[in-house]
Protein backbone atom coordinates (compact mmCIF):
# COMPACT_ATOMS: atom_id res chain seq x y z
CA UNK A 1 0.00 0.00 0.00
CA UNK A 2 1.12 3.43 -0.69
CA UNK A 3 0.19 7.04 1.01
CA UNK A 4 -0.26 10.51 -0.66
CA UNK A 5 -0.33 13.91 1.13
CA UNK A 6 -0.28 17.25 0.42
CA UNK A 7 -2.20 20.54 0.60
CA UNK A 8 -4.28 22.82 -1.22
CA UNK A 9 -4.19 26.82 -1.01
CA UNK A 10 -8.38 26.91 -0.61
CA UNK A 11 -9.94 25.15 1.89
CA UNK A 12 -12.98 22.96 1.35
CA UNK A 13 -11.93 21.10 -1.69
CA UNK A 14 -12.56 17.55 -2.93
CA UNK A 15 -9.44 16.04 -4.26
CA UNK A 16 -10.02 12.84 -6.32
CA UNK A 17 -6.95 10.47 -6.63
CA UNK A 18 -7.71 8.22 -10.07
CA UNK A 19 -6.18 4.91 -10.44
CA UNK A 20 -5.08 4.64 -14.44
CA UNK A 21 -2.26 3.60 -16.50
CA UNK A 22 0.34 5.35 -18.64
CA UNK A 23 -0.92 4.62 -21.92
CA UNK A 24 -4.55 5.15 -21.13
CA UNK A 25 -6.29 8.63 -19.67
CA UNK A 26 -9.26 6.10 -19.05
CA UNK A 27 -9.00 5.76 -14.86
CA UNK A 28 -10.60 2.06 -13.04
CA UNK A 29 -10.45 3.28 -9.78
CA UNK A 30 -11.33 6.77 -8.31
CA UNK A 31 -10.92 7.90 -4.63
CA UNK A 32 -12.25 11.48 -3.37
CA UNK A 33 -12.04 13.12 0.21
CA UNK A 34 -12.30 16.85 1.20
CA UNK A 35 -9.61 19.03 2.44
CA UNK A 36 -9.61 20.16 6.17
CA UNK A 37 -9.57 23.79 7.15
CA UNK A 38 -6.09 24.16 6.43
CA UNK A 39 -6.26 22.75 3.11
CA UNK A 40 -4.28 19.25 4.05
CA UNK A 41 -5.44 16.07 2.24
CA UNK A 42 -4.34 12.85 2.46
CA UNK A 43 -4.70 9.33 0.86
CA UNK A 44 -3.96 6.00 2.54
CA UNK A 45 -4.01 2.23 1.46
CA UNK A 46 -3.46 3.44 -2.13
CA UNK A 47 -2.33 0.15 -4.86
CA UNK A 48 0.46 0.61 -6.57
CA UNK A 49 0.24 2.75 -10.05
CA UNK A 50 -0.29 5.65 -11.86
CA UNK A 51 -2.39 8.13 -10.22
CA UNK A 52 -3.70 11.43 -11.45
CA UNK A 53 -4.72 14.21 -9.17
CA UNK A 54 -7.62 16.70 -9.36
CA UNK A 55 -9.43 19.29 -7.30
CA UNK A 56 -12.72 20.87 -7.83
CA UNK A 57 -14.62 23.44 -6.25
CA UNK A 58 -17.10 25.99 -7.11
CA UNK A 59 -15.92 28.65 -8.07
CA UNK A 60 -12.41 27.78 -8.97
CA UNK A 61 -11.22 25.98 -12.11
CA UNK A 62 -10.59 22.21 -11.79
CA UNK A 63 -6.44 21.67 -10.90
CA UNK A 64 -4.40 18.70 -12.26
CA UNK A 65 -1.01 18.21 -10.09
CA UNK A 66 1.49 19.26 -12.43
CA UNK A 67 -0.97 21.17 -14.54
CA UNK A 68 1.06 23.55 -16.43
CA UNK A 69 -1.88 26.18 -17.73
CA UNK A 70 -5.52 26.69 -16.98
CA UNK A 71 -7.07 24.67 -19.77
CA UNK A 72 -4.07 21.76 -19.93
CA UNK A 73 -4.09 18.53 -18.06
CA UNK A 74 -1.77 17.61 -15.60
CA UNK A 75 0.67 14.71 -15.02
CA UNK A 76 0.45 11.65 -13.05
CA UNK A 77 2.26 10.44 -9.72
CA UNK A 78 3.75 6.81 -10.07
CA UNK A 79 3.32 4.77 -6.73
CA UNK A 80 5.13 2.00 -5.87
CA UNK A 81 4.52 -0.82 -3.14
CA UNK A 82 4.95 1.32 0.83
CA UNK A 83 5.76 4.72 -0.77
CA UNK A 84 4.95 8.01 0.43
CA UNK A 85 4.21 10.49 -1.43
CA UNK A 86 4.46 13.89 0.31
CA UNK A 87 4.00 17.81 -0.38
CA UNK A 88 1.78 17.47 -3.50
CA UNK A 89 0.47 21.29 -3.92
CA UNK A 90 -2.47 22.03 -6.37
CA UNK A 91 -2.70 25.80 -6.61
CA UNK A 92 -6.49 26.75 -7.42
CA UNK A 93 -7.73 29.71 -9.61
CA UNK A 94 -10.74 31.35 -8.81
CA UNK A 95 -13.13 32.18 -12.16
CA UNK A 96 -14.46 34.85 -13.24
CA UNK A 97 -17.71 36.06 -14.62
CA UNK A 98 -19.05 37.97 -17.73
CA UNK A 99 -22.52 39.97 -17.38
CA UNK A 100 -24.25 42.91 -19.17
CA UNK A 101 -27.06 43.80 -20.97
CA UNK A 102 -28.54 42.62 -25.02
CA UNK A 103 -30.61 44.77 -26.51
CA UNK A 104 -32.35 45.04 -30.25
CA UNK A 105 -32.15 47.27 -32.88
CA UNK A 106 -34.68 49.39 -30.60
CA UNK A 107 -33.34 49.32 -27.42
CA UNK A 108 -35.73 46.74 -25.72
CA UNK A 109 -34.47 43.38 -23.93
CA UNK A 110 -33.25 41.28 -26.22
CA UNK A 111 -35.51 38.54 -23.82
CA UNK A 112 -34.24 35.38 -24.99
CA UNK A 113 -31.15 36.13 -26.71
CA UNK A 114 -28.61 33.15 -26.47
CA UNK A 115 -25.09 34.74 -25.25
CA UNK A 116 -21.92 32.44 -25.67
CA UNK A 117 -17.93 33.04 -24.83
CA UNK A 118 -15.87 31.33 -27.16
CA UNK A 119 -11.97 30.85 -26.79
CA UNK A 120 -8.99 30.20 -29.11
CA UNK A 121 -7.26 26.75 -30.12
CA UNK A 122 -4.72 25.47 -32.04
CA UNK A 123 -4.84 22.15 -33.82
CA UNK A 124 -3.44 19.99 -36.47
CA UNK A 125 -5.47 22.35 -38.76
CA UNK A 126 -4.48 25.28 -37.34
CA UNK A 127 -6.61 28.11 -35.67
CA UNK A 128 -10.00 27.30 -34.30
CA UNK A 129 -12.61 28.39 -32.06
CA UNK A 130 -13.69 26.15 -28.68
CA UNK A 131 -16.71 26.18 -26.57
CA UNK A 132 -15.92 28.51 -23.32
CA UNK A 133 -19.60 28.89 -21.44
CA UNK A 134 -23.02 30.48 -22.21
CA UNK A 135 -25.95 32.07 -21.09
CA UNK A 136 -29.29 33.72 -22.21
CA UNK A 137 -30.89 37.20 -21.21
CA UNK A 138 -34.03 37.40 -19.38
CA UNK A 139 -37.02 39.72 -19.58
CA UNK A 140 -34.96 42.67 -18.96
CA UNK A 141 -31.86 41.87 -21.34
CA UNK A 142 -29.77 41.48 -18.42
CA UNK A 143 -27.09 37.82 -18.81
CA UNK A 144 -24.61 36.64 -16.29
CA UNK A 145 -22.66 33.65 -17.39
CA UNK A 146 -20.41 32.32 -14.33
CA UNK A 147 -17.81 30.25 -13.23
CA UNK A 148 -15.78 31.23 -16.59
CA UNK A 149 -11.88 29.84 -17.07
CA UNK A 150 -9.93 33.21 -16.99
CA UNK A 151 -8.34 34.37 -20.26
CA UNK A 152 -9.36 35.79 -23.65
CA UNK A 153 -12.70 34.78 -25.03
CA UNK A 154 -15.05 35.88 -28.27
CA UNK A 155 -18.40 36.42 -26.89
CA UNK A 156 -21.25 36.54 -29.52
CA UNK A 157 -25.45 37.05 -28.96
CA UNK A 158 -27.84 35.95 -31.28
CA UNK A 159 -30.00 32.62 -32.27
CA UNK A 160 -27.76 30.30 -34.20
CA UNK A 161 -29.57 28.28 -37.00
CA UNK A 162 -29.39 25.30 -35.06
CA UNK A 163 -31.33 26.65 -32.41
CA UNK A 164 -34.04 28.67 -34.80
CA UNK A 165 -35.21 24.98 -35.91
CA UNK A 166 -35.18 23.79 -32.16
CA UNK A 167 -36.79 26.93 -30.10
CA UNK A 168 -39.74 29.21 -30.96
CA UNK A 169 -39.30 32.85 -31.73
CA UNK A 170 -38.31 35.40 -30.74
CA UNK A 171 -34.70 34.92 -32.85
CA UNK A 172 -31.49 37.43 -33.17
CA UNK A 173 -29.06 37.72 -35.68
CA UNK A 174 -25.97 36.41 -35.15
CA UNK A 175 -23.49 39.27 -33.81
CA UNK A 176 -20.04 38.73 -32.42
CA UNK A 177 -18.46 41.63 -29.59
CA UNK A 178 -18.89 44.43 -30.17
CA UNK A 179 -20.78 44.70 -33.36
CA UNK A 180 -19.34 42.25 -36.29
CA UNK A 181 -21.39 39.53 -38.01
CA UNK A 182 -18.17 37.52 -38.27
CA UNK A 183 -15.81 36.50 -36.04
CA UNK A 184 -12.37 37.80 -38.31
CA UNK A 185 -13.58 41.28 -37.56
CA UNK A 186 -14.55 40.86 -33.32
CA UNK A 187 -12.65 42.05 -30.11
CA UNK A 188 -12.01 39.85 -27.46
CA UNK A 189 -12.49 40.98 -24.00
CA UNK A 190 -10.73 39.27 -21.11
CA UNK A 191 -11.96 37.42 -18.12
CA UNK A 192 -9.89 37.87 -14.76
CA UNK A 193 -9.94 35.48 -12.00
CA UNK A 194 -12.35 36.59 -9.01
CA UNK A 195 -13.08 39.41 -11.60
CA UNK A 196 -16.94 40.26 -13.14
CA UNK A 197 -16.47 41.45 -16.62
CA UNK A 198 -19.32 44.12 -17.50
CA UNK A 199 -20.31 43.86 -21.54
CA UNK A 200 -23.26 45.61 -23.20
CA UNK A 201 -24.33 44.23 -26.79
CA UNK A 202 -26.48 45.15 -29.01
CA UNK A 203 -28.90 42.49 -31.74
CA UNK A 204 -30.76 42.71 -34.26
CA UNK A 205 -34.46 40.54 -34.11
CA UNK A 206 -34.71 38.46 -37.22
CA UNK A 207 -37.75 37.19 -38.75
CA UNK A 208 -38.78 34.31 -40.57
CA UNK A 209 -36.92 32.73 -42.59
CA UNK A 210 -36.63 31.30 -46.09
CA UNK A 211 -38.18 28.06 -47.47
CA UNK A 212 -35.56 25.95 -49.73
CA UNK A 213 -36.78 22.85 -52.07
CA UNK A 214 -35.93 20.58 -54.51
CA UNK A 215 -35.19 17.43 -56.09
CA UNK A 216 -32.32 14.85 -55.39
CA UNK A 217 -31.67 12.61 -58.02
CA UNK A 218 -29.56 9.62 -58.22
CA UNK A 219 -26.64 9.69 -60.81
CA UNK A 220 -25.26 6.49 -59.61
CA UNK A 221 -27.61 3.95 -60.94
CA UNK A 222 -27.35 2.22 -57.33
CA UNK A 223 -30.23 3.36 -55.91
CA UNK A 224 -31.01 5.87 -52.69
CA UNK A 225 -28.75 5.91 -49.72
CA UNK A 226 -29.74 3.82 -46.29
CA UNK A 227 -30.23 6.03 -44.17
CA UNK A 228 -30.60 9.69 -45.87
CA UNK A 229 -29.83 12.75 -44.19
CA UNK A 230 -29.69 16.32 -45.16
CA UNK A 231 -27.06 18.71 -43.59
CA UNK A 232 -27.18 22.48 -44.09
CA UNK A 233 -24.30 24.46 -43.06
CA UNK A 234 -22.75 27.72 -43.50
CA UNK A 235 -19.34 26.57 -42.25
CA UNK A 236 -19.30 27.16 -38.28
CA UNK A 237 -20.82 24.49 -35.17
CA UNK A 238 -23.13 26.91 -34.59
CA UNK A 239 -24.30 27.06 -38.48
CA UNK A 240 -24.61 23.32 -38.96
CA UNK A 241 -27.85 21.32 -38.39
CA UNK A 242 -29.07 18.08 -39.48
CA UNK A 243 -32.68 17.74 -40.84
CA UNK A 244 -34.60 14.11 -40.11
CA UNK A 245 -35.35 12.35 -43.06
CA UNK A 246 -39.14 11.65 -42.69
CA UNK A 247 -40.22 15.29 -42.44
CA UNK A 248 -37.63 16.88 -45.15
CA UNK A 249 -37.32 13.57 -47.99
CA UNK A 250 -39.93 11.92 -49.99
CA UNK A 251 -38.15 8.52 -50.94
CA UNK A 252 -40.78 8.23 -53.07
CA UNK A 253 -40.23 11.20 -55.36
CA UNK A 254 -37.17 12.55 -53.92
CA UNK A 255 -38.20 15.56 -53.64
CA UNK A 256 -37.21 17.58 -50.20
CA UNK A 257 -38.21 20.77 -48.57
CA UNK A 258 -36.77 22.78 -45.37
CA UNK A 259 -38.28 25.62 -43.77
CA UNK A 260 -37.24 28.48 -42.05
CA UNK A 261 -33.63 28.90 -43.20
CA UNK A 262 -32.27 32.10 -42.20
CA UNK A 263 -30.56 34.39 -44.89
CA UNK A 264 -26.99 33.36 -45.93
CA UNK A 265 -24.78 31.08 -48.04
CA UNK A 266 -24.72 27.29 -47.29
CA UNK A 267 -23.64 24.19 -48.61
CA UNK A 268 -26.44 21.51 -48.63
CA UNK A 269 -25.64 18.34 -48.13
CA UNK A 270 -27.04 15.12 -48.73
CA UNK A 271 -25.31 12.08 -47.24
CA UNK A 272 -25.99 8.53 -45.19
CA UNK A 273 -27.01 9.07 -41.44
CA UNK A 274 -24.04 7.39 -39.14
CA UNK A 275 -26.17 5.89 -36.78
CA UNK A 276 -27.72 3.72 -38.70
CA UNK A 277 -27.19 0.32 -37.70
CA UNK A 278 -26.21 -2.86 -39.42
CA UNK A 279 -24.34 -1.08 -42.37
CA UNK A 280 -20.95 -2.34 -43.29
CA UNK A 281 -18.30 0.96 -42.43
CA UNK A 282 -16.50 0.24 -45.87
CA UNK A 283 -19.70 -0.33 -47.81
CA UNK A 284 -21.12 2.75 -46.38
CA UNK A 285 -18.50 5.15 -47.57
CA UNK A 286 -19.28 4.38 -50.91
CA UNK A 287 -22.36 5.18 -50.68
CA UNK A 288 -24.03 7.69 -53.18
CA UNK A 289 -23.73 11.15 -51.48
CA UNK A 290 -23.77 14.91 -52.70
CA UNK A 291 -23.17 18.79 -52.39
CA UNK A 292 -24.28 22.05 -53.48
CA UNK A 293 -24.00 25.15 -52.91
CA UNK A 294 -26.93 27.22 -52.19
CA UNK A 295 -27.18 31.51 -51.01
CA UNK A 296 -30.49 31.63 -49.17
CA UNK A 297 -31.68 35.15 -50.09
CA UNK A 298 -35.44 34.04 -51.30
CA UNK A 299 -37.58 30.96 -51.46
CA UNK A 300 -36.00 28.50 -53.35
CA UNK A 301 -37.93 25.88 -54.87
CA UNK A 302 -36.09 24.17 -57.67
CA UNK A 303 -32.76 22.96 -55.95
CA UNK A 304 -31.53 19.79 -57.54
CA UNK A 305 -28.38 17.62 -55.33
CA UNK A 306 -27.19 14.75 -58.05
CA UNK A 307 -26.03 12.08 -55.90
CA UNK A 308 -22.56 10.27 -57.13
CA UNK A 309 -20.58 7.93 -55.41
CA UNK A 310 -17.17 7.98 -53.43
CA UNK A 311 -13.84 6.59 -54.96
CA UNK A 312 -11.85 3.99 -53.71
CA UNK A 313 -8.15 4.03 -54.08
CA UNK A 314 -4.69 1.83 -53.82
CA UNK A 315 -2.09 2.11 -51.40
CA UNK A 316 0.78 0.50 -49.74
CA UNK A 317 3.06 0.66 -47.32
CA UNK A 318 6.82 0.64 -47.37
CA UNK A 319 9.88 0.68 -45.75
CA UNK A 320 13.02 2.01 -47.46
CA UNK A 321 15.47 -0.67 -48.26
CA UNK A 322 13.73 -3.35 -46.47
CA UNK A 323 10.88 -5.96 -46.90
CA UNK A 324 7.69 -4.47 -45.10
CA UNK A 325 7.57 -7.33 -42.96
CA UNK A 326 10.03 -6.13 -40.55
CA UNK A 327 7.39 -3.94 -39.07
CA UNK A 328 5.72 -5.65 -36.19
CA UNK A 329 2.21 -4.32 -35.74
CA UNK A 330 1.63 -3.67 -39.59
CA UNK A 331 -1.92 -5.34 -39.11
CA UNK A 332 -2.72 -2.60 -36.69
CA UNK A 333 -1.75 0.13 -39.42
CA UNK A 334 -4.24 2.55 -41.13
CA UNK A 335 -4.12 5.11 -43.29
CA UNK A 336 -6.16 8.20 -41.74
CA UNK A 337 -8.04 10.52 -43.72
CA UNK A 338 -10.72 12.96 -42.31
CA UNK A 339 -11.86 16.32 -43.52
CA UNK A 340 -9.71 19.28 -43.37
CA UNK A 341 -11.28 21.74 -41.27
CA UNK A 342 -14.87 23.12 -42.94
CA UNK A 343 -13.56 22.23 -46.38
CA UNK A 344 -14.85 18.67 -46.48
CA UNK A 345 -18.73 18.46 -47.83
CA UNK A 346 -19.56 14.58 -47.07
CA UNK A 347 -20.89 13.29 -43.43
CA UNK A 348 -18.98 9.94 -43.81
CA UNK A 349 -15.38 10.00 -43.81
CA UNK A 350 -13.40 8.21 -46.55
CA UNK A 351 -12.07 4.37 -44.44
CA UNK A 352 -9.19 2.59 -45.06
CA UNK A 353 -8.89 -0.78 -45.09
CA UNK A 354 -5.98 -2.75 -43.20
CA UNK A 355 -3.08 -3.64 -44.94
CA UNK A 356 -2.16 -7.00 -46.64
CA UNK A 357 0.86 -9.07 -46.00
CA UNK A 358 2.32 -7.06 -48.48
CA UNK A 359 1.48 -3.51 -47.25
CA UNK A 360 -1.29 -2.75 -49.48
CA UNK A 361 -4.79 -1.24 -48.98
CA UNK A 362 -7.60 0.65 -50.17
CA UNK A 363 -8.99 3.86 -49.15
CA UNK A 364 -13.20 3.70 -49.54
CA UNK A 365 -15.23 6.76 -50.01
CA UNK A 366 -12.94 9.67 -51.37
CA UNK A 367 -14.62 12.39 -53.09
CA UNK A 368 -14.24 14.74 -55.26
CA UNK A 369 -12.73 18.64 -54.75
CA UNK A 370 -12.97 17.70 -51.21
CA UNK A 371 -9.74 18.36 -48.74
CA UNK A 372 -8.75 15.59 -46.07
CA UNK A 373 -5.91 15.49 -43.79
CA UNK A 374 -3.67 12.35 -43.87
CA UNK A 375 -1.90 10.64 -41.63
CA UNK A 376 -0.85 7.33 -39.98
CA UNK A 377 -2.69 5.05 -37.43
CA UNK A 378 -1.30 3.43 -35.29
CA UNK A 379 1.80 3.63 -33.30
CA UNK A 380 5.54 2.46 -34.12
CA UNK A 381 6.99 0.14 -31.34
CA UNK A 382 10.20 2.38 -29.96
CA UNK A 383 12.42 -1.06 -30.47
CA UNK A 384 11.58 -1.62 -33.98
CA UNK A 385 13.87 1.87 -35.49
CA UNK A 386 10.94 2.73 -37.54
CA UNK A 387 9.45 6.33 -37.99
CA UNK A 388 6.96 7.64 -40.17
CA UNK A 389 8.91 9.59 -43.09
CA UNK A 390 6.52 10.74 -45.33
CA UNK A 391 2.25 10.00 -47.02
CA UNK A 392 2.58 10.97 -50.60
CA UNK A 393 -0.35 10.70 -53.21
CA UNK A 394 0.73 10.97 -56.78
CA UNK A 395 4.17 11.58 -55.70
CA UNK A 396 3.22 14.50 -53.77
CA UNK A 397 3.87 14.32 -50.20
CA UNK A 398 0.71 15.08 -48.06
CA UNK A 399 1.71 14.25 -44.70
CA UNK A 400 2.16 17.65 -43.78
CA UNK A 401 -0.62 19.46 -46.15
CA UNK A 402 -3.78 19.09 -46.68
CA UNK A 403 -4.92 16.77 -49.76
CA UNK A 404 -7.53 18.24 -52.58
CA UNK A 405 -8.54 15.05 -54.11
CA UNK A 406 -9.27 14.69 -58.07
CA UNK A 407 -11.19 11.99 -59.07
CA UNK A 408 -10.03 13.19 -62.55
CA UNK A 409 -6.63 11.92 -61.54
CA UNK A 410 -6.82 9.14 -59.66
CA UNK A 411 -3.28 7.47 -58.09
CA UNK A 412 -2.10 6.25 -55.58
CA UNK A 413 -1.28 6.61 -51.67
CA UNK A 414 2.52 5.34 -50.65
CA UNK A 415 3.05 5.44 -46.56
CA UNK A 416 7.04 5.18 -46.43
CA UNK A 417 8.77 4.05 -43.38
CA UNK A 418 12.15 4.35 -42.77
CA UNK A 419 14.95 3.36 -40.30
CA UNK A 420 18.05 4.87 -39.08
CA UNK A 421 19.17 8.74 -38.75
CA UNK A 422 16.99 9.23 -35.83
CA UNK A 423 18.44 11.86 -33.49
CA UNK A 424 17.93 12.50 -29.73
CA UNK A 425 16.84 15.94 -27.49
CA UNK A 426 18.41 16.43 -24.27
CA UNK A 427 16.97 19.03 -22.18
CA UNK A 428 17.31 20.25 -18.47
CA UNK A 429 14.69 21.91 -17.13
CA UNK A 430 15.12 24.16 -14.37
CA UNK A 431 12.67 26.68 -11.97
CA UNK A 432 13.24 30.21 -12.34
CA UNK A 433 15.56 29.85 -9.42
CA UNK A 434 18.01 27.89 -11.47
CA UNK A 435 17.16 24.50 -8.99
CA UNK A 436 16.63 21.61 -11.12
CA UNK A 437 12.38 20.46 -11.87
CA UNK A 438 12.53 17.04 -11.61
CA UNK A 439 9.44 15.18 -12.90
CA UNK A 440 9.33 18.20 -15.26
CA UNK A 441 7.10 17.36 -18.72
Amino acid sequence: RALLLGVLIVVAVYVSANLGSPQSVKFTQSVTVATGADGKFSFKNLNEGYYRLLATKTGFVRHEYAQRHLNGWGGPIVLSAGQTFKDAVLRMTATGTVSGRIVDENGRPATGAPVELRRVVYNVDGRAYEFGASGVADNRGEYRINGVVPGRYYLLAGTSPGRRWSSQPPWFNFVFYPSSSSVERASMIEVSSDVQTVVDMQVTRSGSGRRVSGRILDGTGSGWLTNPLIILSDGSREGTVAFVTPRTIDRATGMFELQDVPTGDYTLHVTGNPTGTGIDPLVAALEPAEVVRVRVDKDLADVVVTLTRGVAVKGRIRVEGQPVSVIPNLEQMRLGVRPFKTAQPYYRAPLASAPAPDGTFKVIGLREEAVYRVFLIGPLPPGSGLYLKSIRFNGDDVLLKPLKFSGVAVGEFEVILATGGLGQIAVNVSHAQSQADAGAK
